[in-house]
């Protein structure tokens, strides 16, 4: 399944602006259900939960002869491209010269905690919990992972982050 997207203004920083985010998405999947019934999901950065939500979803059947039904509904994977979408067309990380980087291709490349100085991992473990706070993903598990960390220690570099106002959650 693949998908079009039109990403609105403006975005906004997060992380210490070190990421952006875009407000405002619609993606329409390609092909939509098994029947060929288009599908369109507006998503939005929701300031209250902080991350993207699903804001309405349209379906429409493909003409004469077909109808939307619960079972054609239970295709919609709304949360899976949500993800996408994020990952791909919203969320973004600024590196040191301010040019963007699309969060998946990111999310994958941090080195494990193990040797670096403390400083680096907490900034690492603050970028990685608001991309999967963003994406919808368990914040610290995401962080333990990412870093090849327990969860408790995932867990006291998200806190000093916070502490050291990397994070725009607190």
């Amino acid at each position: 399944m693949s998908w079009k997207v039109k990403v609105f203004a403006p975005p906004m920083p997060l992380a210490g602006g070190r990421i952006i985010c875009m407000s405002a998405a619609q993606l329409t999947l390609k092909p939509g259900l098994s029947d060929g019934s288009s599908v369109t999901i507006d998503a939005a950065y929701d300031n209250k939960l902080g991350r993207v939500v699903a804001t309405a979803v349209q379906v429409k059947r493909n003409g004469a002869g077909g109808e939307i039904t619960t079972r054609k509904l239970h295709e919609i994977h709304i949360q899976n491209a949500l993800i996408k979408v994020v990952m791909n067309q919203m969320l973004f990380a600024l590196d040191e010269n301010q040019m963007t980087q699309p969060a998946a291709e990111i999310i994958d490349q941090f080195a494990p905690a193990k040797g670096r100085p403390r400083s680096e991992t907490t900034r690492d473990a603050a970028l990685i919990y608001t991309i999967a706070t963003v994406a919808n993903w368990p914040p610290l598990k995401t962080v333990a992972d990412k870093l090849s960390v327990s969860q408790s220690t995932a867990t006291r570099l998200v806190a000093e982050a916070r502490t050291l106002g990397m994070l725009d959650d607190g």
